[in-house]
């Protein structure tokens, strides 16, 4: 997409896009700065996962502690950053299946950080009205500039100054949650969410004149400042209407294309095509884990008690003991799906400890709030597979920050709720550690061997890249042979369609897309709002190509094109108007088969 950007097209007027339009205007600014090819892409994208972890690392340190932000950052970029679980590997921040992942992600962890700044809140240089009373007997005067009179924070002027800082605070917030809003409707829910927090923090900690309508107004004006300043440019390009639509994609997908919304795709990655099934799984796999912790957390209590070493010794032996036999037996892949039952347990255990604070205030400590802000952020983005956790596939970027805040909590919180004994703490914490280094081992382990498997170079130059060898999997061969052919037999400029899914050849030859949506999938023809074979009857693509798509079962049949609602029509008037050209393999549609035919059209 950011190559037809480059060409003169854009989203909603020329191809349809259910995100936002920051992630594709950002790539094609990219390529036309440092060049046309997925090199490009991958670069900068490295580039942004860099800020990502060290965003990571700062919210995890203000949340926990540097030990446990150190481990849970560490575990982060090979487990999250370059996983390759299964046999698709464009679930990763280098070469996402969505830029706007990589992009987004990059965005709400500024957010975080700017809202679990030290001094955010928008109260701890002014703001309740206590605070105006102090006066210079508490804090330092300011003088002017060069007049030499003093001004104390109680005055009308000191209060005008510190409501322009909440404004221009709120406005920075806003910005951010613009930007957010411009990427994916992931990124647009969990923005939303912490972005109401940080509101509720403003508002308790300094009462109803505290500044929060002008930190409310601010954030209001840097949201809508994005969003008008993104309208705007796009419609120099299209109809204010459709620049409107596209600015506000991310937000208005779910419903706006509500019948893709849930389409079988869609549903089966919430977890609600077998929901039972994975409710059982995560009560089983969730209540063994908690069940687990809950005869660890016992056991350092009892022993915390006692005053004999040897006992404190030996409990920490055989907790390390029982660690190191875990790692090699725990399903390290499929290990998302006890992050709702722990970050339930999680949250009470801290809501618990909040409610028992002896204190004359009740209001949350500033490491407090990093907490639930990063807790707020994990479980928003966890929501898109709420009954199918998992930290492959859609889950390198959808649980990352809530498997993050778990690691914190299991290492910078747990260990001193339940050991007061300062050697029984270290002994649980050094436990958490060994057990997550193990489980991020085995699947740094897992992913290497997919990588190995890369054997065929597929494209030439700055845009190659390498899929299986022949002898694993036959596909990649045949996509490089299909390549080279188009663009050694079809003529520069012309257009090329690939059923149901492929728009990388057309990138690779540099081959026109005929049609609005990128790919014919069942899902993705819910998108688009004319009948499909009448926009191709109208402008009927020079090339054609029939190739396999694995899995199609995610899309609840069994063969492309098996039905209405899965191509048959769209196969159909190819093959009325289009003659074979070439072929490798078997039929690119049958269950079990793979294969590439590449069609002309009939003169």
């Amino acid at each position: 997409m950011p190559w037809s950007v480059l060409n003169g097209e854009h989203i909603g007027r020329d191809f349809i896009h259910p995100y936002g339009p920051l992630s594709v205007y950002l790539n094609s600014g990219l390529m036309a700065v440092l060049g046309v090819s997925a090199r490009t892409l991958v670069g900068a994208n490295l580039a942004f996962f860099c800020g990502i972890a060290v965003c990571l690392f700062v919210v995890s340190r203000r949340s926990f502690g540097f030990l446990p932000a150190a481990v849970g950052t560490l575990m982060a970029i090979p487990v999250f950053g370059f996983g390759h679980y299964w046999g698709i590997n464009n679930y990763s921040y280098a070469a996402p299946y969505s830029h706007e992942a990589t992009h987004g992600m990059l965005l709400l962890l500024v957010l975080l950080a700017w809202l679990g700044r030290p001094q955010a809140g928008g109260l701890t240089h002014c703001c309740g009205p206590a605070r105006w009373r102090q006066g210079v007997n508490d804090l330092p005067s300011q003088r002017t500039g060069g007049s030499g009179s003093t001004l104390e924070l109680g005055t009308e002027s000191n209060r005008g100054i510190e409501w322009g800082r909440l404004v221009r605070d709120g406005s920075v917030t806003g910005a951010l949650v613009g930007m957010c809003w411009l990427t994916k409707t992931e990124y647009v829910l969990a923005s939303s969410v912490v972005t109401l927090l940080a509101w509720a923090r403003v508002c308790l900690t300094g009462g109803k004149r505290s500044g929060a309508a002008a930190w409310l107004a601010g954030v209001l004006l840097g949201g809508l400042a994005v969003l008008a300043l993104t309208i705007a440019a796009l419609a120099q390009a299209m109809p204010g209407v459709e620049a409107i639509e596209v600015s506000f994609n991310a937000i208005l997908a779910p419903f706006a294309l509500a019948e893709y919304s849930r389409s079988a795709h869609v549903l089966r990655f919430l977890g609600a095509d077998n929901w039972r099934h994975n409710l059982q799984t995560m009560a089983t796999w969730g209540g063994g884990t908690l069940a687990c912790l809950a005869a660890l957390s016992l056991a350092a209590r009892w022993v915390s008690a006692t005053s004999k070493r040897w006992v404190t010794w030996l409990f920490v032996a055989l907790t390390l003991v029982a660690v190191l036999a875990a790692i090699s037996k725990i399903p390290w892949v499929f290990c998302g799906t006890v992050l709702p039952a722990l970050l339930a347990a999680a949250a009470v255990a801290i809501v618990v400890t909040e409610l028992r604070r002896n204190t004359p205030s009740r209001r949350l400590s500033s490491r407090r709030w990093n907490q639930v802000y990063l807790f707020a952020a994990g479980v928003a983005m966890l929501s898109r597979m709420a009954l199918d956790p998992t930290i492959s596939h859609y889950g390198f970027f959808q649980a990352l920050l809530a498997s993050t805040w778990t690691c914190g909590f299991l290492i910078g919180e747990w260990p001193a709720l339940v050991a007061p004994a300062k050697p029984v703490r270290l002994g649980l914490v050094l436990a958490v550690v060994v057990l997550l280094a193990g489980g991020t081992v085995s699947l740094t382990r897992t992913s290497l061997q997919f990588y190995r498997a890369k054997q065929t170079p597929i494209g030439a130059g700055a845009d190659r890249i390498f899929g299986y060898s022949p002898s694993t999997y036959a596909l990649p061969e045949m996509v490089e042979l299909a390549r080279a052919y188009i663009a050694a037999n079809t003529p520069e400029g012309s257009s090329l369609l690939v059923i149901p899914e492929g728009i990388s050849l057309n990138y690779w030859t540099r081959r026109r897309h005929p049609l609005r949506i990128i790919d014919l999938l069942p899902a993705t023809l819910k998108l688009n709002r004319r009948d499909v074979v009448a926009e191709l009857a109208e402008r009927p693509p020079d090339t054609v190509v029939l190739i396999t798509r694995p899995n199609m079962e995610e899309f609840g049949v069994k063969r492309y094109g098996q039905d209405e609602a899965s191509g048959k029509a769209i196969l159909d008037w190819v093959s009325r108007n289009y003659t074979l050209a070439a072929q490798d393999g078997g039929d690119p549609f049958a269950p079990g088969e793979v294969g590439v035919r590449i069609y002309r059209r009939a003169r």
